[in-house]
């Protein structure tokens, strides 16, 4: 079980109120969703949930962990979606063995985003 997962799995059951929902929403089955927040329970040593035929509530350990961990979510996401925001942007310097002056609408399209083109 990774922690990441586990976290995420936590917070989804939590935020749709079921095991149940959350399995859905992860597209995984309900036993899998129980068996990652049971090993996040273990791994823990403490209670995080309680579980009833009806509903599902947070323990005061469970409240702490699901604030902080949904912090950490988001910040692993918005870290995630910088990298794929420069991974779809090219950058830095450009060079080209073209001749000097040469109007930006001629540059190669590696460096059509370049704002300093140099002459090798």
């Amino acid at each position: 079980m990774d922690r990441i997962d586990a976290m995420r799995t936590l917070v989804t059951v939590v935020t749709e109120g079921s095991f149940t929902r959350a399995a859905e929403r992860l597209d995984m089955s309900p036993q899998l969703v129980s068996k990652y927040v049971s090993q996040l329970e273990e791994r823990l040593g403490i209670r995080l949930l309680n579980r009833t035929t009806r509903r599902v509530s947070l323990t005061e350990a469970g409240s702490r962990y699901i604030q902080r961990a949904r912090q950490v979510l988001d910040d692993i996401d918005e870290m995630e979606n910088q990298l794929g925001d420069l991974q779809q942007a090219p950058g830095g310097n450009c060079a080209s063995a073209r001749p000097f002056p040469s109007p930006p609408g001629t540059w190669p399209r590696c460096c059509a985003g370049s704002s300093k083109p140099t002459r090798r």
